[in-house]
């Protein structure tokens, strides 16, 4: 069963290859038309993650929330996919991405976007939280557990820092979003042509000064809902998320 945002996306993945290999059919938790040229193919069968699993109900218009939300990633979880954008390999320049954003964050002209930061659920390998809170003064700190639910309706933005499955969430709610990557790494060449698209529309950063100018300069509601930027998330769509008509 395909698990997470990152299937698909790198240009290898242990366990994509492996789980592929060995399947008689591979189980697709929403990503559409699951073909990695550089992988082995199974046959795919598709069940809808967004309907069915995370059925979220915005209630609220999140152009009046000004709250920047960063997820984050506990470096545990890198354990698990030795191959990918969140691979131990990268693990510290990771950290140094997160660190340099928010250390710039807290300088003018950037001091007044207002980061919010969402720590990855299950926090076992250090204290992110106090270390956080006490380097940066400005940072405000979704509570751990929260539901996304609550994360992406009171969020004008959500600033992705890996191929995540929040991804194919907020691709499929139409709600903003960006990502800050590691240009060092190497994604599927099924993938690349988006990715280039994501750079030239300013999804894609691949450094926090880029990232921090965009957001300084930019009205994300009327950005990411431009005709646009719209063609560009429905191309996504059509490509990554699979939608059930039913």
């Amino acid at each position: 069963i395909q698990h997470g945002g990152g299937c698909k996306v790198h240009k290898f993945m242990t366990h994509e290859f492996h789980e592929r290999k060995v399947s008689d059919v591979f189980i697709s938790a929403g990503i559409a038309n699951s073909k990695n040229y550089n992988f082995p193919e199974s046959k795919i069968i598709n069940f809808n993650l967004y309907r069915k699993i995370y059925d979220f109900k915005f209630e609220k218009d999140n152009s009046e929330n000004n709250f920047i939300t960063i997820q984050f990633l506990d470096n545990y979880y890198s354990e698990y996919f030795p191959a990918s954008d969140i691979t131990p390999k990268f693990m510290k320049n990771y950290f140094n991405i997160i660190d340099e954003l928010l250390s710039k964050s807290e300088l003018k002209p950037f001091n007044k976007l207002n980061f919010k930061l969402q720590l990855y659920p299950r926090i076992s390998t250090y204290d992110y939280y106090n270390y956080y809170k006490n380097k940066f003064k400005n940072l405000k700190f979704w509570p751990l557990g929260v539901g996304q639910n609550e994360v992406y309706k009171n969020s004008k933005l959500i600033v992705l820092t890996y191929f995540s499955t929040a991804i194919l969430e907020l691709a499929y709610h139409n709600r903003p979003f960006v990502l800050i990557l590691n240009s060092r790494i190497n994604y599927s060449c099924s993938v690349q042509k988006t990715i280039d698209d994501f750079v030239e529309s300013d999804i894609v950063h691949y450094d926090t000064d880029s990232l921090l100018n965009f957001l300084n300069a930019t009205n994300i509601d009327k950005w990411f809902h431009s005709a646009k930027i719209q063609k560009v998330i429905n191309k996504f769509k059509i490509d990554y998320v699979w939608i059930s008509k039913y």
